[in-house]
């Protein structure tokens, strides 16, 4: 590679080696290994060029006084300034082997590291809703008991029931502080990640009833923002479903009109992305009426009957609405 085209490879690369010190330092030692290569190349080719204008028997004197090097007797000096450079270039290859070596130590580090944090991100959610199925549950108790006994009996049960919720927020905490440690290793957390210990912290404050530490973690704007995001992903899939279904329609008409054997399977594969929608959206109506469509064409008349009914159902409460118009645009 020639220097220029090197030293300008080098300028581009040098923002991904600043993302870690011994990448950087790495870099760096390749980047003075090269120059001083480079350039002690260049000062032998110059030499060798106005070497020719030397006799050879003074070759090897005019050597030792221009490099202050010795040339020894059995080589010539020619053979000697290609050996040096050739040298020079061993060197630089291996600098750059040792960087490569590094870079890739790094990106398994790095992947090891990721896939931890991955199974820490997983561990830190499976807990989190388990401690939160825990707190639902004791306060579903409590309610029940404060209901048939009092509300003396209801605090009592509260305190002594303490075990599950207190294994599960200590395990909770353990996880979210090897979370922090990790993450912050070399950088912060990310905004999701940000977002994610908070929830974990406000569960573990909700566990101990210390709803101002619950609500400073969890803001209105934390709310909005989860409920937004929740709202596009239910979108996000419901038309790619939606999608999916019309095309798989359009290939059962066209099996129908070609009588090709697939049209079960198609139809059966239609219906299953109807399915999916009304498992995230219930009142899609448009999904409601093609999985009847669907059943209808596969001799399923009651499953068809039902849910045209449902249909009709909903249509029917909507002529009572006084905003009727609105609710209808949402449900279709």
């Amino acid at each position: 590679m020639d220097g220029p085209d090197f030293f300008g490879l080098a300028l581009e690369s040098l923002p991904a080696a600043a993302s870690s010190p011994l990448a950087f330092v790495a870099y760096i030692t390749t980047i003075a290994t090269w120059i001083w290569a480079w350039s002690r190349s260049k000062q032998l080719q110059a030499f060798l060029e106005g070497l020719e204008r030397v006799p050879k028997s003074q070759r090897p004197a005019h050597t030792r006084t221009v490099l202050g090097e010795v040339v020894p007797s059995s080589i010539s000096v020619e053979e000697w300034i290609r050996a040096r450079r050739q040298k020079y270039l061993y060197y630089s290859f291996l600098s750059l082997l040792v960087l490569v070596l590094c870079l890739v130590a790094l990106a398994a580090f790095d992947a090891g590291r990721e896939q931890e944090l991955e199974r820490l991100r997983d561990d830190i959610s499976a807990t989190g809703q388990a401690l939160r199925d825990a707190i639902d549950r004791e306060k579903r108790i409590i309610a029940v008991s404060h209901e048939a006994y009092g509300q003396a009996r209801a605090i009592s049960y509260y305190r002594a029931a303490d075990g599950e919720i207190g294994e599960l927020t200590r395990k909770l905490k353990m996880l979210v502080e090897e979370f922090k440690g990790r993450s912050n290793v070399h950088k912060g957390l990310s905004e999701a990640e940000a977002r994610r210990i908070r929830l974990a912290k406000a569960i573990i404050a909700d566990a101990g009833q210390r709803y101002g530490e619950t609500l400073r973690l969890l803001t209105r704007e934390d709310a909005s923002k989860a409920l937004s995001e929740a709202r596009e992903s239910r979108q996000h899939a419901v038309r790619l479903l939606m999608t999916r279904a019309h095309a798989l329609h359009l290939l059962f008409i066209d099996e129908l009109q070609s009588s090709l054997d697939h049209k079960v399977e198609t139809i059966e594969e239609e219906l299953r992305c109807y399915r999916d929608v009304l498992s995230i959206d219930p009142l899609n109506a448009t999904a409601k009426s093609n999985a009847a469509r669907c059943h209808d064409w596969m001799g399923r008349e009651e499953d068809a009957a039902a849910l045209y009914n449902e249909i009709f159902t909903k249509f029917r409460n909507l002529r009572n609405s006084k905003n009727m118009e609105n609710e209808l645009l949402d449900y279709i």
